[in-house]
């Protein structure tokens, strides 16, 4: 379970969000993750294959996975009365029991990682949804992909 502890209002600028279909990868990383080797960030496995890289307060920096279960619908319904924010989400990730499912969406993609829950709550950052079912995260949405500069 990855649960929301709070949102903080400022914003991390997304640097790489990909969903390689042919090689079946998930990334998707923001400006902290160019910080990772201050030894102030844990990685964390949180799933088959996955991992996600947060720093001391539980804010997020990557998320990765390899071999995700490849849908053609999202496996959560988003609810018409979905509570809407903008900020960085502060996470506590409690285990690691998740199985992680991708779909295409648009000119994004969206990572499931709960099956069969309601969406009731959704935290905008840059190009990334963090979707919620109360305070667990259920899935993650990327309006748009985006590739790595270098």
């Amino acid at each position: 379970m990855i649960e929301l502890l709070e949102v903080k209002p400022h914003l991390h600028s997304i640097t790489d969000a990909y969903f390689l279909e042919d090689i079946n990868v998930v990334s998707i990383s923001n400006e902290l993750s160019q910080d990772e080797n201050d030894g102030d960030y844990t990685t964390i496995d949180f799933g088959e294959q996955s991992i996600i890289t947060q720093n001391s307060i539980g804010e997020w920096a990557d998320f990765e996975c390899i071999g995700p279960t490849i849908i053609t619908n999202a496996t959560c319904k988003i609810l018409n009365n979905v509570r809407i924010q903008t900020g960085t989400p502060i996470f506590n990730i409690k285990n690691s029991d998740n199985v992680i499912s991708v779909c295409k969406c648009g000119l994004g993609f969206e990572v499931w990682l709960q099956d069969e829950r309601e969406v009731n709550r959704i935290i905008k950052n840059d190009v990334i949804e963090f979707m919620f079912d109360n305070n667990e995260l259920v899935g993650i949405k990327v309006e748009r992909q985006i590739e790595a500069k270098g």
